[in-house]
């Protein structure tokens, strides 16, 4: 049974609105996460970037799900792995890492099938 919690709907929520450029439905959805971890109704300012906001749900997905496994699908997510995993940093040509090679039975029984790139070798 796949379980997520409402913190993870109300930030994916954010996250997705602000992809949208709706910056304030994205603060609005911070705000609930807010409202409920600080007990403040406006903590976040309408007056944020798209990129502080990023930001901003980045860190609060650090805190909600901390030691839950989601931050690295975060950062891929947000295409900042490179930059904040220090055992990746400098390491942006190896975009292997970040992708499952294909099996190679399932290569074998289709031949339109192509190994993930840096798993070929």
């Amino acid at each position: 049974m796949i379980v997520y919690r409402y913190a993870d709907a109300v930030l994916f929520d954010a996250e997705i609105k602000n992809a949208k450029n709706d910056r304030n439905g994205a603060v609005t959805a911070l705000n609930k996460i807010a409202k409920r971890a600080y007990g403040v109704d406006s903590f976040y300012s309408n007056t944020l970037t798209a990129s502080e906001i990023d930001a901003l749900i980045l860190k609060e997905r650090m805190k909600e799900f901390a030691a839950e496994g989601k931050l690295w699908w975060d950062y891929i997510r947000f295409d900042v792995v490179f930059e904040k995993n220090p055992f990746l940093v400098g390491r942006e040509n190896e975009q292997n890492i970040l992708l499952w090679p294909v099996a190679q039975a399932s290569i074998n029984r289709n031949p339109n099938l192509n190994q993930t790139p840096g798993y070929d070798k």
